[in-house]
């Protein structure tokens, strides 16, 4: 199987309580901000694979979209640095 992408547009949802979840569940969860957008990456590993899955999250006015990389086999390029792009991708085209 190959890599697994999810997209989520959380309308009028606080991201405040997203981030939370993450951070209970995720390795690691620290702030980022994508062209002027605030928001959170969350990461998190498996022992054989390193890490394998990102979520990226950014606040949109009352919204927030979340993108969503991961994979079950060693991953290449980086599940980061595509949510970090496919991010910056739909910031560019909401405009």
């Amino acid at each position: 199987m190959g890599p697994h992408f999810s997209f989520s547009w959380y309308r009028g949802s606080p991201i405040g309580r997203e981030r939370k979840t993450e951070e209970l569940s995720r390795a690691s969860v620290e702030d980022i901000n994508i062209d002027g957008h605030s928001g959170f990456i969350a990461i998190g590993n498996e022992p054989s694979l390193g890490d394998s899955l990102c979520e990226v999250g950014i606040q949109f006015s009352d919204d927030f979209i979340e993108w969503s990389v991961s994979f079950s086999q060693k991953p290449f390029p980086l599940p980061c640095d595509i949510a970090k792009e496919l991010t910056r991708q739909s910031i560019a085209n909401s405009k």
